[in-house]
């Protein structure tokens, strides 16, 4: 009985765990509203199609610029 009752245990935690994973390795999505421009940016001086900066990001590969 009490080795039943500790798999149980551990067979809920560990479900339990996998559902908390999922969830969270899938955060929402956000989506724009309007049109947003994004540019890839490269050093020195660039063209920006928008005239307001709302964010940019990098990657290893490349930078980019959100712009309304």
């Amino acid at each position: 009985m009490k080795s039943m009752k500790s798999a149980v245990t551990i067979l809920a935690t560990l479900l339990f765990g996998i559902g908390l994973g999922a969830y969270l390795a899938h955060p929402p999505q956000v989506k724009a509203v309007g049109t947003v421009y994004l540019d890839k940016v490269t050093e020195g001086p660039n063209a920006i199609a928008g005239d307001e900066i709302v964010g940019f990001g990098c990657t290893q590969a490349a930078c980019y610029v959100a712009s309304r």
